[in-house]
């Protein structure tokens, strides 16, 4: 089966980054902050979110039964 195949009989549909954009801009960390996404797919928008604050630390996990690349 093709890796669409595999990911739409998997019930995956990725959540759009322009999402993870509006969320970034809703979500301000203002302390060091851990990051739990228990539904991350393929982590685009938890690495999105956990990057580019130069203010405080931002530690993400996220965890996926359901990983389509190697190493997951």
């Amino acid at each position: 089966m093709s890796h669409i195949g595999n990911k739409l009989r998997a019930g995956f549909f990725a959540t759009p980054l322009s999402q993870g954009k509006h969320l970034k801009e809703l979500i301000k960390f203002k302390a060091d902050t851990s990051v739990l996404d228990p539904t991350c797919g393929e982590g685009v928008i938890l690495n999105y979110l956990a990057q580019g604050n130069d203010e405080v630390e931002i530690a993400s996990y996220g965890v996926e039964l359901e990983c389509a690349h190697k190493g997951c």
